[in-house]
């Protein structure tokens, strides 16, 4: 089972990682496959959902293709 990972200064003050927090939030992973599938859908909600200021409050994907 993988085992939760401390955050260094290195990881944290990324200042545009805005993955890092929620997802230690999990403690430990069962499998791979099952960090692997929390990361896509992680990825495709932050592009596909989120909303971000820099955007003028569109979706990455949205911004793209406006």
């Amino acid at each position: 089972m993988l085992q939760k990972v401390p955050l260094t200064s290195g990881l944290t003050n990324t200042g545009k990682n805005a993955f890092i927090p929620p997802f230690f939030n999990v403690t430990s992973f069962s499998s791979v496959e099952m960090m692997d599938e929390l990361t896509m859908k992680y990825i495709n909600w932050y592009n596909y959902v989120r909303p971000h200021s820099y955007n003028d409050y569109l979706t990455p994907m949205e911004a793209r293709y406006r």
